[in-house]
Formats: structure tokens, C-alpha cells, sequence
């Protein structure tokens, strides 16, 4: 009997790799289970959901089986008052969210392969209710797909957190400086007018941060003839007036918009003012 832990979902998913469970009854157990950490996803208010009674037949049986792991993962632990188990933490703990997603991805790929087996296209000698120990590739490449799903987020999660960190020191009368030079815009920092008038208004600095972006993905996307471009803009730029900066800016990030999201009129073709 597998014991279950409050460990990552992780071990659950390995355990299955080396069960004599058919695949029917795990596909069962992770139903229950996605419909019990739904319902929190769904009603993180309502704590009816997170309450489970151990006398339940349905939870009683997912308790003595490796589906008892992904509850203790999720957060559920047993209740002061005893013969329950409960959730409690944040609205939507993100460990349940975690477990919900790798139980949701696994039951998909579980349902499959039984549907495999017992299509009637499938050889007579292959119809019959596969054992999980029988599916350890399937399981295997089902972890894989997990981690890089996490990892896809971590990393998109990360972007957004940069991103938002930058718009934040792009703002701030302290650190805008600092935020320009680390994101390729240390010649807007020149001491000079350029300098002067960004340090004047939050607005100003926002219109520059926005263009700078936009020249960082045409010469990262484009090469030598955005690199060109980008440079060339950029020595008029540090020779205008005050006055005249808000419009070339302005003008200049229509241009870029136009030339990095139009249609081009081959697909793939380098936009023409490159």
C-alpha cells in the first residue's frame, strides 16, 4: 500500500510508474480528485469544499491508494476535530493549483492509452484493461510534459515580474536611470538636454521606455539593418532641442509599431524601413 506525503505531486506520478493498479481504477481515483481541488479552484470561499469526511466511501478509497498523496500535497491535512480532512491557507493555495494542473494532465493521459487498448481497431491480444506498471513510458513522458509546462510558466511568470518591476523604476524619480542604462538606453542618460527633459516628467521617461523596448526586439528580430536604423535615429535624436523631443519620440514609436506589427506583404519579408 502506498503511503501517502505531503511531499511535490511528483511522487505520486512515480509511484504510478511501478503499480499493478489497472489503469481504469487510478483514472477514477484522479477524477475524484481534479472534481475535489476544482471545486476549490472554482469556490475558494466556500469551505464546504474544504472539508472532507474520512468515512466517505469516495475519500476513504482514494486514502488507501497513491490519489491520497495529490489531497496531502494539495494542502488538505487532517482536522483537529479528527475524522475529517481540511484545506485551509490562501483563497487558492498555489501548491493546489500545482497538483490540480499535473492530476488534470495525467488523468488525460491515462484516459487515452485505456481508450487505446480497448478500441476495437486494436489488435485482440491488446484489448484488454491495461496495468499502469504496463504504461511507464506513457507515465514517464507525462512527468516531462509537467516540468515543462512549470517550467514555461515559471519563466513567463518571471517576464511579467521584470517587466512590471521596470515600469515601476521607469516611474521612479530614483531609479529611472538605473532602469534605462540596464535595458540597452544608456544613451538616453547622456547628462545632457535628453537627460534633463526625462527627469522632468514620469510621462516622458514612460514614451522613451516604450521605444526602447520596441528598438531592442527590432535588432534583436531583424539584425545588422534594425541595428542600423536603431543607430542612426538615435545620433539625431541626442543632437534635437528640448522642445522638439516629445514629437520624435512620439512619431518614431508609430513607425516602429507599424513596421514590427503590420502585415508585411510577404510573409516573413523585413519590414522596409530596415
Amino acid at each position: 500500500q502506498f503511503q501517502p506525503s505531503p511531499s511535490l505531486p511528483m511522487e505520486f506520478l512515480r509511484a504510478l510508474a511501478s503499480s499493478e493498479r489497472q489503469v481504469s481504477a487510478v483514472v477514477k481515483g484522479l477524477d475524484d480528485v481534479c472534481q475535489i481541488l476544482g471545486n476549490i479552484a472554482s469556490h475558494p470561499s466556500e469551505n464546504k469544499f474544504r472539508r472532507l469526511r474520512k468515512s466517505n466511501p469516495r475519500i476513504a478509497a482514494l486514502l488507501r491508494v497513491e490519489e491520497g498523496c495529490l489531497l496531502r500535497a494539495a494542502g488538505f491535512e487532517d482536522a483537529s476535530d479528527d475524522g475529517f480532512l481540511e484545506c485551509s491557507g490562501p483563497e487558492v493555495p498555489a501548491l493546489l493549483e500545482e497538483v490540480l494542473q499535473g492530476a488534470r494532465i495525467m488523468l488525460n493521459s491515462l484516459r487515452h492509452a485505456a481508450g487505446a487498448h480497448s478500441s476495437p481497431s486494436a489488435p485482440s491480444m491488446e484489448r484488454r484493461e491495461p496495468r499502469c506498471q504496463e504504461l511507464f513510458q506513457l507515465i514517464e513522458c507525462t512527468l516531462v510534459d509537467i516540468v515543462g509546462q512549470r517550467s514555461k510558466d515559471d519563466a513567463e511568470a518571471h517576464k511579467k515580474r521584470r517587466r512590471l518591476d521596470q515600469t515601476e523604476n521607469v516611474r521612479s524619480q530614483d531609479r529611472w536611470r538605473k532602469a534605462f542604462e540596464e535595458s540597452g538606453g544608456d544613451f538616453l542618460v547622456d547628462g545632457g538636454a535628453l537627460e534633463a527633459w526625462l527627469a522632468s516628467d514620469e510621462g516622458h521617461r514612460t514614451l522613451a521606455f516604450k521605444l526602447l523596448r520596441l528598438q531592442v526586439d527590432a535588432m534583436k528580430w531583424y539584425g545588422p539593418g534594425a541595428q542600423a536604423y536603431c543607430k542612426d535615429w538615435r545620433s539625431q535624436l541626442v543632437c534635437r532641442q528640448h522642445q522638439e523631443f516629445q514629437e520624435m519620440l512620439s512619431k518614431e514609436l508609430c513607425n516602429l509599431e507599424e513596421a514590427l506589427y503590420g502585415f508585411p506583404e510577404q510573409p516573413g519579408a523585413i519590414p522596409a524601413l530596415f
